[in-house]
């Protein structure tokens, strides 16, 4: 049961753009944009971490708009756990149970990552993310993270931030609702289980 994918559809709006300053030095030419792509004008790549029974964290689904680009989340998603600090937006959504908003990575990049992970993660160009954390009935699934990169040159500000939160409480509302069915569909079966014995205990006295 997996109820959450970057590749269904997101209804955030267009990133801010970035300020002439840090556009002149961003290059204007952009990779191939697949057609299937659902976030064309709200994110550069997105990743889902899920938070275990035992508190771990896991790469649950990562997708990037440039398929050349794919491995490099990938990558990131075998390490265990994916991300160390808890200084990472993720981690803050995740103990905080709160959106997080970082409009410029800037030198932040340095305090979420090191060694490998730094490299993969400056390769990656990421230039403002959002966060959100995926919680429902007290109980924390997770949390999603939406990044645009140098590539594209916007920026996510507070109007985003909204909207993103918002997809972050439906896809936990998902992913209970997935568990509740399962756990009912597990006590239906135990019980029929059950009658089975029972009934062929009586037709055999």
């Amino acid at each position: 049961m997996e109820a959450v994918s970057c590749h269904r559809p997101l209804a955030l709006s267009s990133p801010t753009p970035a300020p002439r300053s840090t556009r002149r030095s961003i290059t204007t030419r952009r990779s191939p944009t697949p057609s299937g792509w659902p976030f064309r004008k709200s994110a550069d790549y997105c990743v889902v971490v899920r938070v275990g029974e035992d508190g771990s964290t896991r790469w649950a689904h990562s997708a990037h708009r440039d398929p050349r680009k794919q491995a490099l989340l990938e990558r990131i998603g075998e390490y265990v756990p994916p991300i160390v600090s808890s200084q990472h937006p993720v981690s803050r959504a995740i103990q905080t149970g709160r959106p997080q908003l970082v409009t410029d990575v800037g030198r932040d990049l340095t305090k979420w990552w090191d060694g490998s992970r730094l490299s993969i993660a400056r390769a990656l160009a990421p230039v403002s993310s959002i966060a959100v954390p995926m919680t429902a009935r007290g109980h924390s699934f997770g949390a999603i993270l939406f990044v645009v990169t140098a590539e594209s040159g916007r920026r996510y500000s507070t109007r985003d931030l909204e909207l993103a939160t918002d997809v972050g409480r439906r896809a936990a509302f998902a992913i209970d609702h997935a568990l509740l069915y399962q756990a009912a569909e597990r006590a239906a079966q135990a019980r029929d289980e059950l009658m089975a014995v029972v009934a062929h205990d009586l037709k055999n006295r």
